[in-house]
């Protein structure tokens, strides 16, 4: 009996934590680190705030976790080190990271917003977010373009480079959504929009890049 009773409250714990993290990564996305407190975040889910500061005892703590569910979810490594693509040229890595990076994009728009509003700001926050997950996943793609250009399948134009180029060039429809919603007339969440995003990338990009 006592084992139920510490399971139930654990899994009403972790489910706490979840709801607090998910409304902490919007907020966190949409107003950034200064524009978000522990009482907004606490009255987003319509829990106390002593509740946030029982889970997470600072408002850095709620950001830390929050950069870590939303980086654990993108799981960008995964998008390039499965099996299934060990056989595939360079080039054809290259297309398929730049087309689920639109499509990881569209599904996580919190993610180019914070890297937005932490690389612009700079500072501890973002030195941890750089070190602990920003580097890792640029050199996943360095490494992507790098393959390409010594295979004389890309223009030899800087990996950072290309790569900075590529993300601005797929995440920002996303992370502007007010404004493109209006200069298209649609959601650019639409299916069809996300995927003509990721044909215009992967034309744009490569069209010009390759050899």
């Amino acid at each position: 009996m006592v084992g139920l009773l510490k399971a139930h409250v654990t899994r009403a714990r972790a489910g706490a934590q979840d709801e607090i993290l998910d409304a902490a990564l919007l907020m966190f996305s949409q107003h950034g680190f200064d524009g978000v407190s522990t009482a907004a975040i606490a009255k987003a889910v319509g829990l106390s705030q002593s509740v946030i500061l029982y889970h997470f005892e600072t408002k850095d703590a709620v950001w830390r976790a929050a950069m870590q569910r939303l980086f654990d979810r993108v799981a960008i490594g995964s998008l390039v080190d499965q099996a299934a693509y060990k056989d595939l040229d360079p080039l054809s890595r290259v297309r398929i990271a730049l087309r689920r990076f639109v499509h990881t994009s569209a599904r996580y728009p919190a993610l180019g917003r914070v890297m937005l509003s932490e690389a612009t700001s700079g500072g501890t926050r973002f030195d941890w977010l750089y070190e602990s997950y920003l580097r890792p996943t640029y050199e996943v793609y360095r490494q992507l373009f790098s393959d390409a250009i010594e295979a004389g399948m890309l223009k030899p134009h800087g990996p950072y480079l290309v790569m900075m180029f590529a993300h601005s060039g797929a995440a920002m429809l996303f992370n502007l959504a007010p404004m493109t919603e209006r200069l298209l007339g649609r959601s650019p969440f639409d299916e069809a929009t996300i995927e003509a995003q990721s044909d215009l990338v992967v034309d744009a990009l490569l069209d010009g890049l390759c050899i």
